[in-house]
């Protein structure tokens, strides 16, 4: 089996796994992981997703974020701010 190449579309269920595997994501998918460790104050993946986990708002406008995929694994979301992004497939937020 080959291992996935930078920009294949990978996805994970966990904000953890991404964060493990951060080395293996697209360039859009690597900075949306990086923008979020920031809004949870962490670079640790564990910690970070049990912060980002029991968010139920959270803003991210002005974060140049092309790559929301990351944002599924954050279910607990019930307003999510992405505004001046651009964004036009949101189909990866079909489990919020």
């Amino acid at each position: 089996m080959s291992e996935k190449q930078p920009n294949e579309s990978i996805s994970f269920s966990r904000f953890a796994d991404w964060c493990r595997n951060i080395d293996s994501l697209s360039e859009g998918a690597r900075h949306t992981v990086e923008v979020l460790l920031e809004k949870a104050g962490t670079d640790d993946a564990e910690a970070a997703e049990q912060i980002l986990s029991s968010m139920t708002e959270l803003y991210l406008s002005n974060n140049e974020i092309t790559d929301i995929s990351i944002l599924g694994s954050l279910t607990n979301l019930t307003t999510l701010n992405l505004y001046t992004h651009g964004i036009t497939d949101f189909s990866s937020l079909g489990s919020l």
